[in-house]
């Protein structure tokens, strides 16, 4: 679905006009102001329903980033979802959360500050939030010790010169010369105990096997649970799986399906649906893996859990026709050439799409990619990244940009960057064949003007 509005620059007012009142900070944003806005500016019920949409699938990301303890793209997808959801109170929480914890590996004051910031907008929201009072009062006790810290650190350095200093003087002096004291034990106060600590006490992980029924569909479909671990916490338990499916005879548009917990007598202890293969990505095809990756955590003491089961609720197909790996083979630039031992890949092009952005970005051009990758080397690969760059007729490089939506967002992302595998997906293993998409987004550009494009090799693990 794409936007759709009466005025073209709809969005783009309605999303300026957003952060403008955010920043100035004169009035809280609620649903109710969210949605006079848009009406406002233009945006029909159509296209802010699916701008809503987004904001969650940016929330959700986001969540499933912060699990894995990647602040960085945690912090990416949880500032685009906050800007559509400002009133939301748990985005507020997860983002100031995520904030947090990278003040406490960078040390870096203007970590800490945004921390502070959304955990008291969480606060402001929903005055009886616990965590966000208990988050934002350890953060600030952190804070204390790291400049108590700095102040002991100096402190010491200058204890440390001037004890040597005297040090100096004493081992040269006459008075020197006599015998040591003898030894002084050590006096431990058998009731003395132990510092306790916070941290929950883990009494998993458990591998549990998974069901997966696919007779309903074809009996050539394969299933691989690549890792499905059940974790027991003190009061809390979470549950996660990566898997992959390896497309049959079909092409596949879209699949959904629910992830259940059971007991041994049948019983479901927790539930969530999911999608494997999004109606807004690329159709995979025929010899195609379509990796997924789902996370149940609950707060709540773990019960009798024994195994997984996966039903699918929606599953649109088409008979599968035509060639998989239609398309040229792409060649790479920079470190494509000098990839570590034993590993290997091939990159094929499957559809290339030049047209002009959706709602709000009619001035740009939109390359849509869509790929085949293939692990061709004897080792899996966990994390593969591009930089996409695109030229003109003129040979000379166009620029890339972000669209009317990214453009107002966090800028750890670089524009252009395709991140083929990443560490939340399963890995690539080798012989595996998957597709891959992304967006291309080159400001003031028209789509004609987009003659060819390249892809340059970031990284590879």
């Amino acid at each position: 679905m794409s936007y759709s509005s009466s005025d073209p620059g709809a969005l783009e007012k309605f999303l300026e006009k957003v952060l403008e009142q955010q920043e100035g900070g004169d009035r809280e944003l609620d649903a109710e102001s969210l949605r006079a806005l848009a009406e406002r500016y233009g945006l029909d019920q159509e296209a802010y329903e699916e701008l809503l949409r987004k904001a969650e699938e940016h929330r959700a990301r986001g969540l499933l980033f912060f699990e894995h303890g990647n602040w960085d793209d945690a912090i990416v997808e949880l500032d685009q979802a906050y800007v559509i959801l400002p009133h939301d109170a748990e985005v507020s929480f997860v983002l100031g959360k995520a904030y947090a914890r990278q003040y406490r590996e960078r040390k870096e004051d203007e970590d800490r500050a945004l921390a502070e910031k959304f955990l008291r907008q969480c606060i402001r929201r929903d005055s009886s939030h616990v965590e966000a009072v208990r988050e934002l009062t350890e953060l600030e006790k952190f804070a204390e010790e790291q400049a108590g810290a700095s102040v002991r650190r100096k402190s010491l350095w200058i204890g440390v010169a001037v004890l040597l200093l005297a040090g100096g003087a004493w081992y040269f002096s006459p008075l020197n010369q006599k015998a040591e004291d003898p030894l002084v034990e050590e006096v431990i106060d058998p009731e003395e105990k132990p510092p306790q600590t916070d941290v929950p006490v883990e009494t998993g992980p458990v591998v549990l096997p998974v069901e997966f029924a696919l007779a309903e569909i074809s009996d050539e479909f394969s299933f691989d649970a690549r890792s499905s671990v059940l974790t027991r916490y003190d009061g809390k338990y979470s549950y996660e799986l990566r898997a992959a499916i390896l497309a049959g005879p079909v092409t596949i548009r879209e699949m959904r399906a629910r992830l259940e917990l059971l007991g041994e007598d049948g019983r479901v202890f927790a539930e969530h649906e999911f999608d494997i293969l999004a109606s807004h990505r690329s159709a995979s095809v025929a010899g195609d893996s379509i990796p997924f990756r789902v996370l149940i955590f609950k707060e709540e003491a773990a019960p009798e859990i024994v195994e997984a089961r996966i039903t699918l609720k929606l599953f649109d197909h088409q008979p599968f026709s035509g060639e998989a790996e239609a398309g040229k083979l792409l060649e790479l630039t920079g470190a494509s050439l000098n990839l570590p031992p034993d590993y290997g890949f091939a990159l094929r092009e499957r559809n290339v799409l030049k047209s002009k952005g959706n709602l709000g970005d009619e001035g740009m051009a939109l390359l849509k990619l869509i790929l085949t990758l293939e692990n061709t080397g004897k080792r899996q690969i966990e994390m593969l990244y591009f930089q996409a760059s695109v030229t003109g007729g003129d040979g000379e490089i166009i620029p890339i940009g972000y669209n009317s939506i990214s453009k107002h967002f966090s800028k750890l992302v670089k524009p252009g960057e395709i991140r083929a595998v990443n560490k939340i997906q399963p890995p690539l293993l080798p012989g595996e064949r998957r597709v891959i998409d992304a967006s291309i987004y080159m400001p003031d550009t028209s789509p004609e003007d987009v003659v060819a494009y390249q892809l340059r090799l970031l990284g590879i693990e």
